[in-house]
């Protein structure tokens, strides 16, 4: 299940009211989401909060808390489940990077919403991603949690690496 929009609204101003602080990741299965987070530095955990939106059915949610409680980072991160359009049109606007760390993805439908939105977007290098995210730089394999996490990293604290992402 997903969350109203009051709640999800109330669950992003308690984390992070500012805009530029979310990275927003996405994905049928979040999985390769939270571990790529997971490797974050402290420093970058401590100025970031990580926004899991996706449907997920209770053991899922479950199952991703369990794991954040146990990596000492629920407090850094917001699993929302499903989220209404012009809300994550909002996210999309307001997040310094969104992740779409997926194993499929049919089509890529959410990779060119976020880039529509102006959201700097980092996306699997698997099914038909590398369609709508030509630019390699712009692309991780989801099966290796290091290189999720490198790519996490590089868009988040090199400048021209950022920018040219920005560009894509």
């Amino acid at each position: 299940g997903g969350v109203g929009k009051t709640t999800l609204a109330a669950l992003l101003s308690q984390a992070y009211a500012d805009a530029g602080r979310n990275v927003l990741a996405a994905d049928a299965d979040p999985s390769p989401c939270l571990a790529g987070a997971l490797g974050f530095p402290a420093e970058l955990r401590a100025r970031h909060q990580l926004v899991l939106f996706c449907r997920l059915v209770d053991e899922q949610r479950r199952e991703l808390e369990e794991i954040a409680d146990e990596a000492g980072v629920a407090d850094r991160v917001i699993i929302t489940g499903f989220v209404p359009d012009d809300l994550l049109v909002q996210l999309y606007q307001t997040a310094e990077l969104v992740m779409f760390a997926t194993f499929y993805e049919g089509f890529g439908l959410p990779v060119l919403e976020a880039r529509r939105c102006g959201a700097r977007v980092i996306c699997s290098d698997s099914s038909s991603l590398p369609e709508v995210m030509p630019d390699p730089r712009g692309r991780f394999d989801p099966f290796d949690p290091e290189a999720t996490t490198a790519a996490l990293l590089r868009g988040l604290t090199d400048v021209e690496h950022a920018a040219a992402l920005d560009r894509v």
